[in-house]
């Protein structure tokens, strides 16, 4: 079962003026962590303090292991898709 989580992400703005443009840590296809890149609705991300680009981003844990966790995004990202494979680090839990 799915539980919702949230994802340590950098923000920027988006195309649109209520969308952002966020980047977030996760496995490719070549099993190596790097950046991917997800547009989202504001309403799906919150910002560390106000103007700052650092953040998280809502998703759903499907399965949380030591060092990596399965999650599903709210949106497809342009590298992976929806569903991808994050660090446990960066999970926020609570």
């Amino acid at each position: 079962m799915a539980k919702e989580c949230r994802i340590r992400c950098e923000l920027s703005p988006g195309l649109f003026a209520d969308e952002v443009v966020a980047r977030i840590q996760a496995m490719g296809s070549d099993k190596r962590v790097g950046t991917i890149t997800v547009m989202v609705s504001k309403n799906v991300v919150s910002s560390e303090s106000g103007k700052s680009t650092r953040g998280t981003l809502r998703a759903y844990c499907t399965k949380v292991g030591k060092e990596f966790s399965a999650v599903v995004l709210p949106q497809a990202s342009i590298e992976n898709g929806q569903s991808v494979i994050v660090p446990s680090s960066e999970v926020v839990r609570g």
